[in-house]
């Protein structure tokens, strides 16, 4: 059944990136990097319409606090605006994602890494692409297209993806 759901949902995503029927308004990028303690948690929120692109930008410093608690920690917190074409550019990124690339990582995971996430679509509906320490075999992962989004988001939100993804300890 779960395999099913994911060959439908990849036959979703194929359709939209295809066919272009979806107007793309936002596109997401989050990560949860559990190399280190504290962990951190980035989220950079890209919104676009026909006016304005905004730039949310958000970091927190995880830490637990006992077995079921969690303190967390605002690191950054910023919007910048940017101009129209700039999203395009990442609009047309996400589009060059293929799904069957990712299909074959589904059973990469590790117990120290980074957890990313690439979400776009709109409000009503949207594709969500989550891989696991996408800098480890990303060629053999066929990861490159992934990661060079992942690097355009990171580099919009004027933070360095290298540190994101694996800060040094």
């Amino acid at each position: 059944m779960y395999r099913k759901l994911k060959l439908f949902l990849l036959f979703i995503g194929l359709c939209f990136s295809i066919f272009g029927q979806v107007k793309i308004s936002k596109i997401e990028f989050k990560s949860l990097n559990v190399y280190t303690l504290p962990q951190i948690e980035t989220l950079i929120r890209i919104e676009s319409n026909e006016i304005e692109t905004k730039i949310l930008v958000q970091q927190n410093s995880i830490m637990p606090d006992s077995i079921n608690s969690l303190n967390k920690t605002l690191l950054i917190d910023t919007i910048y605006i940017t101009k129209t074409q700039n999203f395009e550019k990442l609009t047309s990124s996400v589009i060059a994602i293929t799904s069957t690339n990712l299909l074959s990582n589904l059973s990469y995971e590790g117990l120290q890494g980074c957890q990313t996430q690439i979400e776009y679509g709109n409000d009503f509906n949207s594709i969500i692409y989550k891989v696991w320490s996408p800098d480890k075999d990303t060629k053999a992962r066929e990861l490159d297209t992934y990661v060079a989004l992942c690097k355009q988001i990171t580099k919009l939100g004027k933070l360095n993806y290298k540190d994101i993804i694996s800060p040094k300890l």
